[in-house]
C-alpha cells in the first residue's frame, strides 16, 4: 500500500508545500551522552516516514507498533507533530479532495494516543466531516486500506458511502465507544453499545453494520446476517456490510451466497479490495483455485501491500500444486507485514514441508517464532499457531519412522507450548496448564490444539493425560455452548469439536473390561442419533436429552441369522462393533511396543485412500466429458476396493461373525457412510444399512397405516404378468410412454406409485426405466417438467406407497441441511424440506441416479446426515440410493428389474441383490434384445428415446462382435455397486 499512497500524495504535497518555504534544518538535536542522536528532518523526510507510518497503520497496527515504529525510526514525536499541523492546515483548504487521506489519519488518531493521536484524529475527522468518520471494514472499523485510483491529483470518491442520514449526537456517542471497545477486544461490550446506539438512532446503518462486526465475531451468525441486512435495507450500496454479509455466510459455509454477497459489494466499489480477497476465499472453498487466484491478483492490484491477499494467494497456488510460486506469495506477505504475517508463516512451513522436507519446515516456523514482535495485536495467537504447525509436523513425521516416540513427544511437547501461549500458563505441570483460564478471544483455537493433544497422548500411552484433555474439553467446550445464543452455531461448535466425543469413544473402546467396551458403542450411537435430531429440529439437544440406546433394544434387530457391523472412525482409531445376537466384539487397533503406530497407519492409510478416492472420482466425471476411455477411477475400482477391505481389516470382521449369519446390517460412520461397503463382504449376506442402530429399532415398530405393498410384506401387487423377463407394455393409456406426465384413474389396489422423473433436464433412460416401472402399477402419478418444488411437496403430502425419484440431487458436506433434489424450473427439495414436510409415511423411496458426498474437498468431522436419513426419518420404510452417478443404461436395467422382483413378492432387499446379481451376469445375448424392445416400443411416441435405444443397441452389437455375446457389459463394481437399501431389517 505505501507506493501506492506514495504515488498519489508525492505530487498533491508538492503542490501544497510550494505554497510556503520548505523548512530544512540541519543542526542536530542535543543528546545526552552515549544515546543516539534524533536527527533533524527535512518535510521530504517526514512526508517519507509518515506514508510508512500510514501503512503500518491500515495493516492494523496497535499503539505498541506505532510507539515502536517511532523509536526504530529515531523519530522525534514532537517534531513529527509540529510537521503535521502544518501540512493538515494546508489539506484543510481542500477537504473534499482528501477523504482517503482523511480516513487513515482517522485510523491512526484512534491508535496512537497522545498528541500525535489527537493531531491526527482532528484533521481526519475535519477532512471527512461527521459522517464517514464512522466508515466500517470487513471485521472491524474504518477501512483503511482502500486507497483508490487518483486522477488529477484528487482522490475518487464516488464509490464512499455518505448517505446524509442525521445522526443523534447520544447514538454517535455510543457509536464511538463501541469502536473503541471493539478495537480493545471487549466484543461483548461493543455489542452493548452499538445496540444502544440503534435504540436511539434506528436508522443508523453504520450502528447495525457495527452490530454485525460484533456479534460475528461472537459467532453469532444468524444474528449477524440479520444485522447486516438491515444495514442494507436502509443504505442498499453499503458495500461493507455487503462484504460484512459475505464474510458471514462463509463462515457458516454457504459458500455460494457468499460469493454473491462479495460480488455485490465489489460491483458497488469495484476498488474495495477487501472484498475481492473474501470472493477469492470463499472460491477457494469451493475448489475454484484458479477463480481464487484472480480474485486474490485483482485484491493485490488494487492494493499492492495488502498482506492478507498475499496469503491468500499463496493458499491457492498451494491447492494446485504450485508451490514455488506460493512459496514467493507467502514471502511477499511475510515482507509486506515486516515479518508480522503469522499465517504467511505458517503456511509457507506447510510448503516447505512439501518441498523440502519436515527440517526445513520446523526451521521456518522457528524463525517465524522469533520474527514475531510481542506488541503485535495477534502475538499470542500467531504463536499458538506456530506452535501447533510443529506439533502436526512432529506427529506426522513420526508415524513414518520405525520408532514414532520421540517425534511424539516432541508434538506433545509443542501442543502444550501452544496452550500455555494461549493461556500464560508459566508452569511445566500439564493438569496445571489445561487448569489455566482462558481468554474468550482464544477458547476456539484452544480447544482445537486440545484436540490434537488428546490424540498424540493417546498414541504415546499416556492414558492419565488422555483422559485429562478429553475432560477438560468438555468441560470446556460444554461451557463454550451454553455462553452461546444461535442455535445454528452452537451445532456448529458441536459438531466442530466433535473430535473430544470420538476419542473418548476410542478411550472407552479400548479398555480391557467389556462393561466399558459396550459403553463405548453406546456412546458412539447417542453421538449419532444427536447429529441426527440437531439437523432435524434445527436446534441443539445436549447428550443427556437423548434416550440412550442399550443393548437389549439392539437385540431387537438381530437373530440367530442377522449381525449388525457398526463402524467408528476417530482420528484416532477405527473401531469395529460386531453386534449379534449372543453378545458384542470390538475391533479397535491399538499401539503397542511391537506396532508403536498400527492404529495411527490404519488411519493414515484410509485417509490417503479415500482422499485418491474422491479425488479421481471427480476428475473422473470432468474427463468423461471430455475423453472417452480415461477413467482411472472406474478402472481401478475394483483393486481400490480390494485395499479398502485390508485398511478396514474385513478378514477379521468376516471370521468374528457366526456361521449362521446370513443378513449384515452395516452402521458406517462419518465418511464411511459415502463408501460401497457391501461389496467388500462374500455373496453369502443380504445387506441392509442403517444411519444408527436407534433408526432401526424405531423402523421395527412403526409401519404406515393403511399401505399395501412394501409396507406390508410380502408384497400385494395387483398384477398377473410373467415378470421373469422384461414385459411388453399393454396398450392402455397407463402404459404408454406418452402418458407420462397423465394421472388416470385406477382401481384402489395394489400399491401407489409417485413418479418424478429427470424434472431439471431430460435423461433418455431415466424415461424408459419410469415407464416401465409404471407398467407394474395400476395405480401411478407421473410427473416430469410440471415437477417443481411446490408440486412435489404437495405431492409427497399425499398418500403413495412408492416415490420414485429419477434425475439428479447433489450432497453439501458443509451444509448438508442445504442437500437437495433437483426440480423442475430450477427449484430444489433440500433435506430441511423434507425434515418439514407433515408427510404420510413412504413404504418405499427410491432416488435413482443421485450421488453423495463423493465430490466434497474435505472429510466428514463428525456424523453423515443426508438425504436417506431425512427420508427415513420421515417414516420411510426403506430407501434405495446411489453413492456415485451411473451410467444411465445400466441403472435403467437394475431398477426396473428391482421393480420387477418386488413385483414377485422378494423383500427389498433380497430383490436389490438379485438384481445386481442379474445386472453384473447379464449378457450382450440378453442386453442387446432389451434395448431393441425399448426402441420399439418408444417409436411412435418419443423418436428421441427411440433412436438414442437404437444407437445404443448398435454400439452393443459392435462390441458384441468383438468380446463375443456371453461376455458381460456390466459386470463390473461401477455399474451395480453403487446401489444401496437403508431401512427396515427383515427378520
Amino acid at each position: 500500500m505505501f507506493k501506492k499512497i506514495w504515488r498519489w500524495l508525492k505530487k498533491l504535497w508538492q503542490q501544497l508545500f510550494s505554497r510556503s518555504r520548505i523548512r530544512r534544518d540541519d543542526t542536530p538535536a542535543t543528546a545526552n551522552a552515549g544515546e543516539k542522536k534524533t536527527p533533524r528532518r527535512s518535510d521530504a523526510e517526514y512526508e517519507s516516514l509518515f506514508l510508512q507510518l500510514l501503512d503500518r497503520v491500515g495493516e492494523g497496527a496497535s499503539r505498541d507498533n506505532i510507539k515502536g515504529f517511532l523509536i526504530t525510526k529515531l523519530i522525534d514525536e514532537d517534531e513529527l507533530v509540529a510537521w503535521l499541523r502544518r501540512f493538515g492546515s494546508n489539506l484543510l483548504e481542500s477537504p473534499e479532495n482528501h477523504r482517503e487521506l482523511g480516513r487513515l489519519m482517522v485510523q491512526l488518531g484512534k491508535v496512537a494516543g497522545g498528541e500525535l493521536g489527537d493531531v491526527a484524529g482532528e484533521i481526519g475527522r475535519e477532512l471527512l466531516g461527521n459522517s464517514e468518520t464512522r466508515f466500517l471494514g470487513e471485521t472491524g472499523f474504518l477501512n483503511t486500506s482502500v486507497i483508490p485510483t487518483v486522477d488529477n491529483q484528487s482522490a475518487d470518491t464516488t464509490n464512499s458511502v455518505s448517505d446524509d442520514i442525521p445522526v443523534d449526537g447520544e447514538a454517535e456517542e455510543w457509536f464511538n465507544r463501541g469502536v473503541d471497545e471493539y478495537e480493545a477486544g471487549n466484543i461483548q461490550a461493543a455489542l452493548g453499545c452499538f445496540q444502544r446506539a440503534i435504540e436511539i438512532s434506528p436508522n443508523d446503518h453504520y450502528a447495525w453494520n457495527g452490530l454485525g462486526n460484533a456479534l460475528k465475531n461472537l459467532g453469532q451468525y444468524q444474528q449477524a446476517i440479520e444485522a447486516y441486512q438491515k444495514a442494507i435495507e436502509i443504505s442498499p450500496n453499503f458495500h461493507d456490510a455487503w462484504n460484512g454479509l459475505g464474510a458471514t455466510l462463509r463462515d457458516l459455509g454457504q459458500y455460494q451466497e457468499a460469493i454473491e454477497a462479495f460480488q455485490k459489494a465489489i460491483e458497488i466499489s469495484p476498488n474495495f479490495h477487501v472484498a475481492w480477497n473474501g470472493l477469492g476465499n470463499a472460491l477457494s472453498d469451493l475448489g475454484q483455485y484458479q477463480e481464487a487466484i484472480e480474485a486474490y491478483q485483482k485484491a493485490i492490484d488494487i492494493s499492492p501491500n495488502y498482506h492478507v491477499a498475499w496469503n491468500g494467494l499463496g493458499n491457492a497456488l498451494s491447492e494446485l500444486g504450485q508451490y514455488q510460486q506460493a512459496i514467493e506469495a507467502y514471502n511477499r506477505a511475510i515482507e509486506i507485514s515486516h515479518n508480522q504475517s503469522w499465517a504467511a508463516w505458517a503456511n509457507r512451513g506447510l510448503v516447505i514441508n512439501n518441498l523440502h522436507g519436515y527440517q526445513a519446515a520446523l526451521q521456518n516456523w522457528d524463525e517465524g517464532l522469533r520474527s514475531l514482535e510481542p506488541e503485535t495485536r495477534d502475538y499470542q495467537e500467531g504463536c499458538a499457531v506456530l506452535h501447533q504447525c510443529k506439533g502436526d509436523a512432529h506427529y506426522l513425521y513420526g508415524k513414518q519412522q520405525p520408532n514414532p516416540h520421540p517425534y511424539w513427544r516432541e508434538s506433545r511437547n509443542s501442543y502444550i507450548t501452544a496452550l500455555k501461549t494461549l493461556s500464560g500458563s508459566q508452569t511445566s505441570i500439564l493438569g496445571e496448564v489445561l487448569r489455566e483460564q482462558v481468554s474468550p478471544r482464544f477458547q476456539l483455537q484452544y480447544l482445537e490444539i486440545l484436540q490434537k493433544l488428546a490424540k498424540v497422548c493417546n498414541a504415546l500411552h499416556y492414558q492419565d493425560d488422555f483422559q485429562l484433555c478429553l475432560d477438560i474439553g468438555d468441560t470446556m467446550l460444554e461451557n463454550l455452548l451454553r455462553q452461546t445464543d444461535s442455535q445454528e452455531w452452537i451445532i456448529q461448535l458441536a459438531k466442530k469439536f466433535a473430535t473430544f466425543s470420538q476419542l473418548r469413544v476410542v478411550l472407552l473402546a479400548q479398555s480391557s473390561q467389556p462393561e466399558k467396551q459396550i459403553e463405548a458403542l453406546f456412546l458412539a450411537e447417542k453421538r449419532k442419533n444427536l447429529c441426527l435430531r440437531w439437523m432435524r429440529d434445527n436446534r441443539y439437544a445436549e447428550a443427556f436429552d437423548e434416550t440412550p440406546v442399550q443393548y437389549a433394544d439392539i437385540r431387537q434387530l438381530l437373530n440367530s441369522q442377522t449381525c449388525a457391523v457398526y463402524w467408528h472412525y476417530s482420528p484416532a482409531a477405527i473401531t469395529t462393533f460386531i453386534t449379534q445376537h449372543d453378545g458384542i466384539q470390538v475391533i479397535s487397533p491399538q499401539n503397542s511396543p511391537d506396532k508403536p503406530a498400527v492404529a495411527d497407519i490404519q488411519i493414515q492409510n484410509f485417509e490417503d485412500w479415500l482422499k485418491d478416492w474422491k479425488e479421481d472420482y471427480k476428475t473422473n466425471r470432468e474427463k468423461a466429458k471430455k475423453e472417452k476411455g480415461k477413467e482411472r477411477w472406474r478402472d481401478e475400482m475394483e483393486n481400490r476396493l480390494m485395499e479398502l477391505g485390508k485398511i478396514l481389516d474385513i478378514e477379521t470382521i468376516i471370521n468374528k461373525i457366526a456361521d449362521d449369519v446370513t443378513q449384515l446390517i452395516l452402521i458406517p460412520h462419518r465418511d464411511l457412510h459415502l463408501l460401497p461397503l457391501h461389496y467388500l463382504f462374500p455373496e453369502k449376506f443380504t445387506i441392509t444399512y442403517l444411519p444408527s442402530a436407534k433408526v432401526g429399532i424405531q423402523l421395527q415398530h412403526s409401519s404406515p397405516d393403511g399401505k399395501k405393498g412394501v409396507s406390508s410384506l410380502p408384497f400385494q401387487w395387483e398384477s398377473s404378468k410373467n415378470v421373469s423377463e422384461f414385459p411388453t407394455p399393454p396398450a392402455d393409456s397407463e402404459a404408454n410412454p406418452k402418458s407420462k406426465i397423465q394421472n388416470p384413474k385406477s382401481p384402489d389396489i395394489g400399491a401407489q406409485l409417485l413418479s418424478v422423473e429427470h424434472p431439471s433436464d431430460f435423461m433418455p433412460y431415466a424415461a424408459v426405466e419410469s415407464a416401465k416401472i409404471a407398467e407394474l402399477f395400476p395405480h401411478h402419478r407421473r410427473y416430469t417438467t410440471d415437477a417443481t418444488k411446490d408440486k412435489v411437496m404437495e405431492l409427497l403430502r399425499t398418500s403413495a406407497d412408492i416415490f420414485h425419484f429419477t434425475g439428479h440431487a447433489y450432497h453439501n458436506l458443509d451444509r448438508p441441511i442445504e442437500s437437495a433434489l433437483l426440480l423442475a424450473n430450477k427449484t430444489k427439495l433440500t433435506l430441511r424440506d423434507i425434515f418439514d414436510l407433515d408427510t404420510p409415511s413412504h413404504a418405499l423411496v427410491c432416488l435413482s441416479a443421485c450421488e453423495t458426498g463423493l465430490t466434497g474437498q474435505e472429510g466428514l468431522i463428525d456424523e453423515f446426515v443426508g438425504l436417506v436419513s431425512g427420508f427415513l426419518a420421515k417414516g420411510a420404510t426403506y430407501v434405495i440410493s446411489t453413492l456415485w452417478r451411473v451410467q444411465e443404461i445400466s441403472t435403467a436395467l437394475l431398477m426396473i428389474r428391482f421393480y420387477q422382483l418386488l413385483n414377485e413378492n422378494v423383500p427389498p432387499a433380497v430383490a436389490l441383490k438379485q438384481a445386481q446379481n442379474w445386472l453384473r451376469t447379464a449378457e450382450y445375448s440378453t442386453v442387446i434384445p432389451l434395448l431393441r424392445q425399448f426402441a420399439v416400443e418408444w417409436e411412435n411416441d418419443a423418436s428421441l428415446c427411440c433412436d438414442i435405444l437404437e444407437d445404443s443397441a448398435t454400439r452393443a452389437e459392435e462390441k458384441a462382435g468383438t468380446m463375443g455375446l456371453c461376455d458381460r457389459p456390466y459386470a463390473h463394481p461401477y455399474y451395480w455397486a453403487g446401489f444401496i437399501l437403508s431401512g427396515k431389517v427383515q427378520l
